[in-house]
């Protein structure tokens, strides 16, 4: 008798996802960092399939208005929106990963301008 096989590539890999089946897409996640904050935005995480090609072209979508809406409204209150960081060959399941990350610190430790700054004018001092 023939084994069956047909277990989808999710149900098997479900309890360790950085055993992800080949056809998972993977991409690039990246970081935005936004100057000033706005209201208690500082950051904004996000996926594409594709290299730093394509995280270019994702942020520029993103600044003419048609990416997200946080970095349309972030932009159109007149933060500056810097591309911080990224980190290639992941899949959405890290891009949720980071953005499940609580507390106001969790990302800005991620974020090397934010340490950058932290590192200059440490917390809780003005410049």
């Amino acid at each position: 008798m023939a084994e069956n096989n047909s277990t989808p590539a999710r149900s098997r890999h479900a309890g360790n996802p950085s055993s992800l089946s080949s056809s998972a897409n993977v991409g690039t996640v990246y970081l935005l960092h936004f100057e000033p904050p706005y209201r208690h935005a500082g950051h904004y995480v996000g996926f594409v399939e594709g290299g730093r090609a394509a995280v270019r072209d994702r942020l520029e979508r993103h600044l003419s208005g048609n990416g997200s809406r946080l970095v349309e409204v972030v932009s159109a209150a007149g933060c500056v929106v810097k591309l911080a960081r990224i980190w290639r060959h992941r899949d959405r399941h890290f891009e949720r990963g980071l953005k499940k990350r609580h507390g106001f610190h969790s990302i800005r430790e991620l974020c090397p301008i934010c340490r950058e700054l932290a590192r200059i004018v440490p917390e809780g001092r003005t410049q």
